[in-house]
């Protein structure tokens, strides 16, 4: 039986003014010479007054560092970073053997010690789980201050334990109402496996959902906290009339959950980059598409069962429709060409029928994955933003973790299990840095949108998509497209005085994501022209139907959303949907899976398939960890 600590015992009782003065000086030293700066000498008396002036002086010194850093110095930024929590690491050390730490509860008790003598609430379960409700720095502090000098916090920590990593997910300089970390040290675990999931849309978050409490998830997002476009569209007129939206890419000016890209064959690809991922910047359309999935035996019905019951899914829309709505919806059905009102993923008790869905619903109505990752949040998932993985780490032929920068930092996430859900763009571009081949064939489902003049056509004021027709390689369905109204030169009309129908192409498997670079390689092919010139022809008709002058009718910009294809599934993946080239702990949990364009919205068909994703991981390794046990 062990002795108790009766030095940390004491020191968590009362800790002496004269060593808390002292281990405030000797992290003031300490920093400073991080910084490169001398200590600047007391100012006033007592040790409140001389922690005041270290926040003063670590907050002016890091802004100083970040400035510099904003001139394209991102190593530099690294290289403090390194600086701080080298020296931190050592103060950490010296008070583990004054305090005579021995176990990682010790430490974490030693690290609620120490902090509470720096003015700061620290409170740790054991398996390391930070909380921090009061911080003395945090109102002098700003979130980027915050998040460079919280290399301090790393080393310190890791000082004490022996080792060990810290991750925030939250902190109150960012509006949080408590700082949220987890530190993985010397002895210092979770008793549950890790598992990383790396991306929070459709799949990312469906995937999060189910693995949490099985397992220890974390979720890795490149982008930040969603927030909906706040500019009316008035004022997107103006901006466009005023000749500043020279280039679709410059729509992250103005909303940066929006990422538009330049493929090399002139298409415009489209993503959302944020919390929830594109499903944030969707028209809200709930439709099943699984059937190349169940040609190569595939069964979702369990899913998509449990999804009806989770995700509201209407029609009730119809009602609200305009008066030029229904008079396209008619003209299609008197062609025979069957249009269905589309099943939207939208609560109409509270939609306002602003038809801002694909701009991030201002009233929480539609719904999108971030209810999903709330939930697997709400269970214990941590989330980290602003986190772009750069690989998979695979050692012994399995996945270790993923290397991602947060900031200026190179940081190694840990894991048990990785899934990767970063979408068709993003996955298979981290697969190829990790040294897994994907297939050349990308599919982007192409978008092109044939319009005319019209007044009070409404269709900006409406939901999108609220129809659709169905026809072998593509769907037609009523669309304002924002893209083209805002970056395309025959769109310069009032919002108010556009009617549209956006075509959606199946397109052809052809194309590839680079490993390095923004440039997608993405041609259509003869076959898609021709499917895409049948369709405008179609529309043409419809819109001559409707009553416009063939003229006046023009096109917007050939744009693209629901990348996928480049690790399809095959018949011999069905069972456990993980492909043979994959190490046996590392999964695919989005459209990258999919074997062929499905030319309509995927975001359904995404989550029913990332959900049995997860369960299929969860089972094999569990199967594989029963075989260990029983093999020892």
């Amino acid at each position: 039986m062990s002795l108790p600590n009766l030095r940390l015992a004491a020191a968590r009782v009362y800790l002496p003014r004269g060593a808390r003065r002292r281990a405030i000086e000797e992290l003031f030293t300490r920093t400073a010479a991080a910084f490169a700066s001398p200590v600047p000498p007391p100012q006033g008396r007592g040790t409140a007054s001389r922690l005041a002036e270290y926040a003063r002086f670590t907050r002016e010194r890091a802004e100083e560092a970040l400035e510099r850093g904003a001139g394209g110095g991102p190593e530099s930024l690294a290289a403090l970073e390194r600086r701080l929590h080298r020296a931190a690491r050592g103060l950490g050390g010296r008070l583990r053997l004054r305090l005579g730490v021995r176990s990682p509860g010790e430490a974490l008790a030693a690290a609620r010690v120490v902090y509470r003598g720096l003015g700061i609430d620290f409170r740790a379960s054991p398996d390391g789980q930070i909380v921090i409700r009061r911080c003395s720095f945090a109102s002098i502090y700003t979130p980027r201050v915050c998040a460079l000098v919280s290399a301090l916090d790393s080393g310190l920590l890791a000082g004490l334990s022996g080792g060990g990593q810290l991750r925030f997910t939250q902190r109150l300089t960012e509006g949080a109402c408590c700082c949220r970390a987890a530190f993985e040290g010397n002895g210092i675990r979770s008793g549950r496996p890790r598992a990383i999931v790396v991306g929070s849309g459709a799949g990312g978050a469906a995937a999060a959902r189910e693995l949490q409490g099985t397992y220890q998830v974390t979720v890795l997002e490149e982008g930040r906290e969603f927030r909906p476009l706040g500019l009316s569209v008035r004022w997107m007129q103006r901006l466009r009339n005023w000749g500043l939206l020279i280039d679709e890419r410059l729509v992250r000016l103005v909303f940066p959950a929006m990422r538009v890209r330049k493929c090399a064959g002139g298409l415009v690809h489209v993503n959302g980059s944020g919390t929830g991922g594109t499903t944030t910047l969707s028209a809200g359309n709930a439709l099943r598409q699984d059937g190349a999935l169940r040609e190569l035996g595939i069964d979702l019905d369990r899913e998509f069962e449990e999804l009806a019951k989770e995700v509201p899914v209407s029609t009730a829309h119809r009602p609200g429709w305009s008066g030029p709505t229904r008079r396209l919806f008619e003209l299609c059905e008197q062609a025979g060409l069957d249009p269905r009102p589309t099943p939207k993923m939208i609560d109409f008790d509270r939609c306002r029928r602003c038809g801002r869905c694909v701009l991030g619903c201002p009233h929480g109505a539609k719904w999108d994955s971030r209810r999903f990752l709330d939930d697997a949040r709400a269970n214990g998932a941590r989330l980290v933003t602003g986190c772009r993985v750069r690989r998979v780490v695979i050692r012994g032929g399995r996945a270790s973790g993923v290397r991602a920068r947060v900031g200026a930092r190179s940081v190694f996430f840990p894991a048990d299990l990785v899934v990767l859900s970063a979408g068709g763009l993003g996955t298979p571009a981290i697969l190829e840095r990790s040294g897994i081949r994907c297939q050349p064939r990308l599919f982007v489902d192409p978008v092109l949108c044939v319009a005319a003049p019209w007044p009070e056509s409404r269709q900006h004021r409406e939901v999108p998509m609220p129809f659709v027709v169905q026809r072998p390689g593509y769907i037609i369905s009523p669309y304002f497209d924002y893209l083209s109204f805002l970056f395309n030169r025959r769109w310069r009309r009032p919002a108010d005085g556009v009617l549209a129908l956006m075509i959606k192409l199946a397109d052809s498997e052809k194309g590839r994501v680079p490993a390095r670079g923004a440039r997608l390689h993405k041609r259509l092919t003869a076959e898609d022209s021709r499917r895409l010139a049948e369709a405008e022809e179609l529309c043409r008709g419809i819109l001559v139907r409707f009553g416009v002058e063939p003229a006046e009718i023009f096109l917007g910009t050939l744009n693209a959303g629901h990348p996928g294809g480049m690790l399809p599934l095959t018949s011999a993946d069905a069972a456990g949907l993980h492909p043979a080239r994959l190490p046996a702990n590392l999964y695919v949990a989005d459209a990258t899976l999919l074997p062929r364009s499905l030319g309509n919205p995927p975001i359904l068909t995404i989550l029913a398939l990332a959900r049995r994703v997860a369960r299929a991981a969860m089972a094999a390794l569990a199967k594989e960890e029963a075989a260990r046990k029983q093999a020892a």
